[in-house]
């Protein structure tokens, strides 16, 4: 097992609300932002491990989740009018 010294280990508080700041160095190795997604799990070993969420992958997740309640964009009941090239503009 890796010791903590090997690990650059930060200490974050738990407010009186249950809510902790991921620190800077944490956030800029997992790259994450604000609004961001991340996933807790623990391992074999009983640690609790931090990843960030796939962005690409979340948002195609959520095209399908959304497909799958309204149903496809590609719908042929859907009129989007005449083609926008036609136009022409001075």
């Amino acid at each position: 097992m890796i010791s903590y010294k090997e690990r650059n280990p930060v200490t974050a508080k738990i407010t009186s609300k249950n809510q902790v700041t991921i620190p800077k160095s944490i956030r800029t190795a997992l790259d994450i932002k604000s609004h961001d997604h991340i996933i807790f799990y623990t391992n074999e070993q009983g640690d609790v491990v931090i990843k960030s969420v796939d962005k690409k992958k979340a948002f195609w997740e959520k095209v399908e989740e959304q497909q799958a309640t309204y149903g496809s964009i590609d719908d042929t009941e859907m009129t989007w009018g005449e083609d926008l090239e036609a136009e022409d503009f001075d």
